[in-house]
């Protein structure tokens, strides 16, 4: 009974008609409209992508100034301290954020979805000397 009350408890702020002053709190509501539709570790995972990476970066903005390049600044900074996956977790995070606030008329674009990822670095082996140019077979 308790957490059928914090549920919707949350779904009444979630569905609050007003619009997020800032991208933090918009991600809360976000994250808020998703409980009982998404398992709980599925939840804190995004929030914690948004408390270490977004919020850090771009959530005092006001999400209907948010550009592109904002967006992008936000990627490129994730992409150099963190690999290709925690990068594409958290754009897709702020993209998916973004889409729930686009729904509801809070931001006429959704600045995330031109934001690019940057190129992934080809494989390279650990061993230098075992790469395919060094690589001779046995004679």
């Amino acid at each position: 009974e308790c957490a059928a009350n914090a549920a919707s408890a949350a779904q009444a702020h979630a569905s609050s008609t007003e619009a997020p002053k800032t991208i933090a709190l918009l991600i809360d509501r976000w994250l808020l409209s998703l409980v009982g539709k998404r398992k709980d570790a599925t939840i804190e995972g995004y929030r914690q992508l948004a408390k270490n990476h977004i919020t850090p970066h771009i959530g005092t903005y006001k999400p209907g100034e948010l550009s592109t390049d904002h967006a992008q600044f936000m990627v490129d900074a994730v992409a150099n301290e963190h690999k290709p996956n925690t990068t594409r977790n958290v754009r897709a995070c702020l993209r998916t954020a973004l889409n729930y606030a686009l729904r509801r008329g809070w931001v006429t674009r959704n600045a995330a979805q031109l934001a690019e990822m940057p190129p992934i670095p080809k494989y390279l082996p650990a061993c230098p000397a075992l790469s395919p140019r060094s690589w001779q077979p046995w004679s």
